[in-house]
């Protein structure tokens, strides 16, 4: 079934309100998406952000927060968290999310236009969010400005499998059984579909992979999971 993605112009105020709307079933349809795996595809983020202990970190387009805390966990008292996301129903959710540990700083913004000084993070992490930015290269070049040197960026998002009969059952997956269970569990199939078709228009993980290293990133390298169907892309500033 046709699908039509909202245009550049605008892509901002429908992207906004579909997460407004899912936001309270964001974190379960995720977890039955993936059969939880997601969660580990997080602390592999986490891992490759290289947090430490008083640093200072960045989640974009963090959603409910699964990164920023994994990130505040490590940074502790001593570090600074600042978890950013354009849809302030999210942001709500996250908000609200048991947490004892310390202070993360919710900020409802736009990655494109980052509200932070150059050099500000020793990491600035991204969770299944660059596909949703507009102007792609914008956000990248924000990114690369607020790292410090030698800072690490990490993204996860749905990938493009190499092989051939892996993307057309990826493929069939996102286009058939994630708008099922989307259609089920929040009752906004719309935006369930949109996943896919706007996956299909993002760059994959190599030509994402290049577009950074353009950018004057380094040591960029893409790490695949279930085959490439869900990709990993890390640099270094």
């Amino acid at each position: 079934m046709s699908f039509n993605l909202p245009s550049l112009e605008d892509k901002p105020t429908y992207v906004r309100g579909m997460f407004d709307r899912i936001a309270a079933n964001y974190d379960l349809i995720n977890r039955l998406m993936t059969g939880g795996r997601d969660t580990a595809w997080k602390r592999s983020v986490l891992r490759l952000a290289e947090p430490k202990a008083g640093g200072q970190y960045l989640d974009l387009c963090t959603g409910t927060g699964d990164i920023a805390f994994l990130l505040a966990d490590i940074a502790g008292s001593t570090g600074s968290v600042k978890a950013l996301d354009f849809s302030e129903g999210m942001l709500e959710v996250a908000r609200q999310r048991p947490w004892s540990g310390p202070a993360i700083t919710w900020i409802q913004g736009d990655a494109c236009d980052l509200p932070f000084e150059d050099g500000s993070f020793d990491a600035v992490t991204v969770g299944y969010g660059l596909r949703n930015v507009q102007p792609l290269e914008k956000a990248l070049s924000e990114i690369h400005r607020v790292l410090k040197p030698g800072g690490r960026f990490v993204s996860l998002e749905l990938g493009k499998p190499k092989v051939k009969v892996v993307r057309w059952g990826a493929e069939l997956y996102e286009y058939r059984i994630v708008p099922a269970i989307g259609s089920l569990v929040s009752g906004d199939r719309d935006a369930y579909r949109y996943l896919p078709h706007s996956n299909r228009s993002f760059p994959d993980q190599r030509e994402l992979a290049e577009r950074l290293r353009a950018l004057g990133f380094k040591d960029v390298k893409v790490h695949d999971r279930m085959l490439g169907a869900v990709a990993i892309v890390a640099g270094t500033r």
